[in-house]
């Protein structure tokens, strides 16, 4: 899930860029609604969903060193040389 708490990056950069086209360039937001806030909505929800759904199955996600959750990456570090990666 820790993939797709990184979704909250980019979805912030939207709503600066809705307020940047909302305030500063007088977009109206219906306007903005119909002309942008699907594909938006597309690359940062739907990219970072769609990339942990896939990584599940394929067990490609392992704890990180640093803090909590996971991300890709081989455990232990460096068995993609010895063969003993434990993808669990």
């Amino acid at each position: 899930m820790t993939q797709v708490g990184y979704a909250a990056i980019p979805y912030n950069a939207v709503l600066s860029f809705y307020m940047l086209a909302v305030v500063r360039f007088s977009v109206s937001p219906g306007d903005f609604a119909a002309r942008f806030e699907p594909y938006l909505h597309a690359l940062t929800v739907f990219y970072f969903l769609a990339t942990a759904t896939i990584g599940m199955p394929f067990r490609i996600f392992t704890e990180l060193r640093l803090g909590l959750g996971c991300w890709v990456a081989e455990y232990p570090s460096g068995c993609d040389k010895t063969g003993g990666c434990l993808n669990v």
